[in-house]
């Protein structure tokens, strides 16, 4: 119980989301792939990943609806704060959920409710209880200031070439009046943002970048551009958009943020885990599908024990009747 419990980055969640979109999608015949003429179709596509992912989407979807049952009676709400964070913590930024979930052509909003959101409600539900004081959280601020800070950010496009000839091509280009994003659509070997003219997806925070990098972009005005940099056996020309400066915030301004990471500090993975458990001892769950049958005993509620059992029973007169020994069937 001393390890903390840390929000994950999510990932698997949104797997999960992936898996279960990719076996409702489609149907039928329907070819998802030709190899050397044989087709493998959406149908046979389905269902392998329903025999190999089934019984683990089935019972995050059950569990799923057995914490927002617990949660919406428990009067409690989700925030877009409380989102936004989940995204962070799960994707590294907003500006990456947005990016990735696009390139995986996975709808972000499915990854929120059914990836984030179950997350975001059993952590509620555990800390609900729990008491705090203005004191605890400025004692907790105190402790953990840089946490909101808001970190110095850059925005860079860059170049990347193969070799020195590449590099000495592209400075010749650029000293002589070239646009740069002329230039990384002519010379950048870098596919993912030839088309954006060199522009990385998003602010960059400045702690994040290795030092090496990190000292070519301080030495560079908005709107200046490096030296070639050696990356490995190729060469990185990048230029600087915007720098945005960091701020301090103060106690008022992130109250809300302390008082969620004060809670989720008291937190501890086997506390949720038992809460997850005693949830789903509480729900009524009947998985109906034959090959998902097992799932059954994972939900089973736990039978309470009559009253006086565990004493001694009194002298039977007469032999108890014989019974089946087959388990009682699931509940409704």
């Amino acid at each position: 119980m001393s390890m903390r419990y840390r929000h994950g980055r999510g990932l698997a969640l949104a797997g999960l989301v992936v898996a279960l979109i990719s076996v409702l999608a489609g149907c039928g015949s329907r070819p998802a792939a030709i190899v050397n003429g044989v087709k493998i179709t959406e149908a046979e596509l389905n269902q392998r990943l329903r025999q190999e992912a089934g019984a683990k989407v089935l019972a995050a979807m059950i569990d799923a609806e057995i914490i927002k049952d617990a949660f919406e009676k428990a009067n409690l709400q989700i925030t877009e704060e409380d989102i936004n964070q989940a995204i962070i913590e799960a994707f590294g930024s907003l500006d990456n959920f947005q990016r990735q979930t696009a390139q995986a052509r996975v709808n972000a909003q499915e990854i929120i409710e059914r990836g984030l959101k179950p997350r975001i409600m059993l952590e509620k539900l555990a800390t609900k209880d729990l008491k705090y004081t203005d004191a605890d959280l400025q004692q907790f601020y105190a402790k953990n200031k840089e946490r909101y800070d808001i970190p110095e950010k850059v925005s860079v496009r860059r170049i990347l070439v193969p070799d020195k000839a590449g590099a000495d091509k592209v400075m010749a280009a650029l000293k002589s009046g070239a646009d740069f994003a002329a230039v990384v659509r002519q010379y950048s070997t870098d596919i993912a943002t030839r088309e954006t003219g060199g522009l990385l997806p998003a602010e960059i925070p400045v702690k994040e970048i290795p030092p090496e990098v990190r000292q070519v972009l301080d030495g560079l005005k908005e709107g200046q551009y490096s030296q070639p940099v050696p990356v490995g056996q190729e060469y990185m020309i990048l230029k600087l958009e915007k720098r945005t400066p960091g701020q301090k915030q103060t106690f008022e301004q992130v109250k809300s943020a302390v008082a969620r990471d004060f809670l989720r500090s008291k937190l501890t993975q086997q506390a949720i885990l038992e809460l997850r458990n005693r949830l789903r001892q509480q729900a009524r769950v009947n998985v109906v599908a034959p090959e998902f049958q097992a799932l059954n005993e994972e939900f089973r509620p736990t039978e309470v024990p009559e009253f006086g059992a565990g004493t001694t029973a009194a002298p039977q007169t007469s032999p108890p009747a014989q019974t089946s020994p087959t388990a009682p069937a699931p509940g409704p």
